[in-house]
């Protein structure tokens, strides 16, 4: 059943995302923007995570209800279940990811790898980790941020769906992979209005600079803010 609030704004994830962030600020990007995290349970505990170099180009929520329908001789009869303050089932999210250039480079006279093609092999490593961790459940938690949620943790586990790695021709400086996570927690909870409209407002990762119409933002605010709403949202249900 899905916990839509069990993120621990102080635990080793949220110190592992501002981190990470942090030190991924620098990079030079082209346009702005703010690098996925992903992590689990036992790599956190060695400070070890995966920043995506591309972040996906796709990500669709799904929110199956806790629910069934009975035709009867008179009609209709709708069964409906809640369980943990919600009748959404465990939300499902299908990721598109993009390795960009995958083309090794020369640099100083050595063949280097192509920071998408390291994030596959980790993500490959990710999968095939211990479901089971300390004796409780290996999590894994992403840091996702978009338009829509600009500050958001889930918590969960890829879909058992088999792993494609497309190879093509057609494609060989880059390609796509899609993966489904079912997530058991949000930070913000995402079946709460009022944290998902005090997350968006006091994210710190869309900061109005010198025009009254620019927005931009920093890698190291957004990192920053996840851990600001999650730890609101704490006290708010205190």
């Amino acid at each position: 059943m899905p916990q839509f609030t069990d993120y621990d704004p102080k635990g080793p994830i949220a110190q592992m995302v501002s981190r990470a962030t942090e030190t991924y600020a620098s990079r030079d990007f082209k346009h702005k923007r703010v690098p996925f995290i992903i992590t689990c349970e036992k790599w956190s505990a060695v400070q070890r995570h995966i920043i995506l170099y591309c972040n996906p180009s796709e990500a669709e929520f799904s929110f199956p209800f806790r629910e069934a329908e009975q035709e009867i001789k008179g009609g209709i009869v709708r069964h409906s279940w809640r369980s943990h303050g919600s009748y959404f089932r465990e939300p499902t999210i299908d990721f598109t990811f993009h390795t960009g250039n995958v083309m090794p480079r020369l640099e100083n006279g050595r063949v280097e790898m192509a920071p998408g093609l390291e994030n596959l092999y980790d993500m490959l490593e990710l999968l095939d980790t211990e479901r089971l961790w300390r004796n409780q459940a290996n999590y894994v938690s992403i840091a996702f941020n978009s338009m829509t949620f600009p500050s958001l943790v889930m918590r969960g586990f890829f879909s058992t769906d088999d792993f494609t790695i497309p190879q093509s021709v057609d494609k060989l400086h880059g390609f796509d992979f899609s993966l489904k996570f079912v997530a058991r927690s949000f930070t913000p909870s995402i079946n709460t209005s009022r944290e998902l409209v005090a997350a968006f407002r006091d994210s710190s990762a869309f900061a109005v600079k010198s025009a009254p119409n620019e927005m931009t933002f920093s890698e190291e605010e957004a990192g920053l803010a996840l851990l600001n709403v999650a730890t609101q949202a704490t006290e708010q249900r205190e």
